[in-house]
């Protein structure tokens, strides 16, 4: 028999329970002293995986060797040296000194100049063992009917960063600092330095998501390999080009309007425009300032006119 006790239970335990709201409850507020015992851990670890790195650097390239650690750090490390539009402004010119006199209905036909950079990462990859040193997997590739191999899902890195590389790599070994990554890898390594990449390489909780920790070893190999090969400049070469490079930022910005405006008609017809407008505006302008001068002028007048009259009353009140 149901009593009135077993139907109570039966409706409580029909009845739907609400909800619990999820209450996001906020991180209490780090306080100084806990927050400069942090940053001291993190730079002590910093400092002691830089001389790690520093080390196996000395000990597996000796051309950085030479250049000595308090360098090695100033130039390759510490320093992040940028040129603002370096990168875009190279990419225009190239751009149309290779559709120079091309007919614009062949799109896929283009002048043999500024192949070089693409060039010397597939020769390197020729003569490599076709596998990224970010992640230490293989890049795939097609097979080509002269028998050379097409890689497929990559991108032309600049190991050591592009405007790094031109302040401290001399030009007969910069084909050597050019090698084929995966496009995924190459997204996350961007503009890291030699530190910063070395750091992460095939790890699988670093930057470039590796399936596992197997590849550190290969990754880090290969890495050292690349930097060894690399003809460096001497400090006082380097030291030179970072004191110029101000003057040399300026050069591009100059650069790039020149170029813009000798070879890219659209941009030449918009520059005419805008200095016809600038025209226009301080003919308006000058316009406006000869009517505000000839108003003051003539209010200046009236004003000595009635100053004057005021003058000929009182002398006439006088000798009155």
């Amino acid at each position: 028999m149901r009593t009135s006790k077993n139907i109570k239970l039966v409706i409580k335990n029909l009845t739907v329970k609400k909800p619990e709201k999820n209450i996001t409850k906020t991180k209490p507020k780090e306080s100084a002293k806990k927050k400069h015992k942090r940053l001291n851990k993190e730079k002590f670890e910093l400092e002691k995986n830089q001389a790690i790195f520093l080390r196996e650097l000395f000990s597996k390239c000796s051309n950085f060797g030479e250049l000595g650690e308090e360098n090695v750090k100033k130039f390759f490390i510490n320093e992040k040296y940028e040129i603002p539009h370096a990168r875009k402004i190279m990419g225009d010119f190239i751009t149309l000194l290779r559709k120079e006199g091309i007919n614009p209905k062949e799109k896929k036909k283009y002048n043999e100049i500024s192949t070089s950079i693409k060039d010397d990462c597939f020769i390197n990859f020729q003569n490599g063992d076709q596998r990224c040193f970010c992640c230490g997997e293989d890049i795939k590739y097609n097979v080509r009917e002269d028998g050379k191999l097409e890689p497929k899902d990559v991108a032309c890195d600049h190991v050591i960063p592009v405007i790094t590389m031109l302040l401290t790599v001399k030009t007969d070994s910069i084909s050597k600092n050019l090698h084929y990554i995966h496009n995924k890898c190459n997204g996350a390594k961007t503009n890291r330095n030699i530190y910063e990449t070395c750091f992460n390489l095939g790890k699988k909780n670093g930057i470039f998501k590796c399936k596992n920790d197997d590849n550190i070893e290969y990754c880090r190999s290969k890495f050292f390999d690349i930097l060894k090969k690399l003809n460096l400049r001497s400090e006082e070469e380097i030291n030179y080009r970072i004191l110029n490079l101000d003057s040399f930022k300026k050069f591009i910005d100059q650069f790039k309007n020149y170029i813009n405006f000798f070879l890219n008609d659209e941009v030449n017809a918009a520059l005419a425009l805008t200095n016809l407008a600038l025209k226009c505006k301080s003919k308006s302008k000058s316009k406006s300032m000869l009517k505000s001068n000839s108003k003051s002028k003539s209010k200046s007048k009236s004003k000595s006119k009635s100053k004057l009259k005021s003058k000929s009353k009182s002398s006439s009140m006088s000798i009155n």
